[in-house]
C-alpha cells in the first residue's frame, strides 16, 4: 500500500458531498473524524473537523486492514466488511465500503463513543457507498 505523505493528495474534484457525508459522522463530540480512502491509499474525502491525529494514524490502520484483506483473499475466504481496534481509550474502525476493496473509510473517536455512535456511523457509510455507487465506482 501507498501511504500519501500528505493526507491531502489527490482528493476527487467531485468530493464536497462526499466531505459533507463524512462531516455527518464527524462533527459529533466523541468522534475524532472520518477519512474516505481509495484502494491505493490515497485521500478521497475528508470529514470536516476531523483531527490531525487521525489524519497521521488512519493510513497506518487501513495498511493494517488491506494486510488481512489480502491474507483472506489467498485463503479463498469472503473478504471482511470492517475492523475494530479498540486501545486504551480509542477506537479505530475501518470500514471496506461495499465490501469490494475498492474505497475504505477509516473512523475514529473516544472508546466510550464507539456504542453510542455506531448506527450514525453504519448510515455515513451507506450514503458514502451510495454516493460511490451512483457515480458508478461499485457493481450496483
Amino acid at each position: 500500500m501507498n501511504v500519501p505523505a500528505s493526507p491531502d493528495v489527490n482528493k476527487l474534484l467531485e468530493s464536497q458531498d462526499l466531505d459533507d457525508c463524512l462531516g455527518y459522522m464527524s462533527l459529533v463530540n466523541g468522534i475524532d473524524g472520518a477519512i474516505l480512502f481509495d484502494q491505493q491509499g490515497w485521500v478521497v474525502a475528508v470529514g470536516e473537523d476531523t483531527q490531525e491525529t487521525l489524519r497521521i494514524e488512519a493510513p497506518y490502520f487501513l495498511f493494517h486492514f488491506q494486510e488481512i484483506l489480502r491474507c483472506f483473499v489467498e485463503l479463498g475466504v469472503e473478504p471482511l466488511e470492517s475492523q475494530l481496534t479498540l486501545g486504551g481509550a480509542k477506537f479505530h474502525l475501518a470500514l471496506n465500503l461495499e465490501r469490494e476493496n475498492r474505497f475504505f473509510l477509516v473512523v475514529s473517536g473516544t472508546r466510550g463513543s464507539y456504542d453510542l455512535f455506531k448506527y450514525r456511523v453504519e448510515r455515513g457509510a451507506q450514503a458514502v457507498g451510495g454516493l460511490l455507487r451512483g457515480r458508478g465506482y461499485f457493481r450496483s
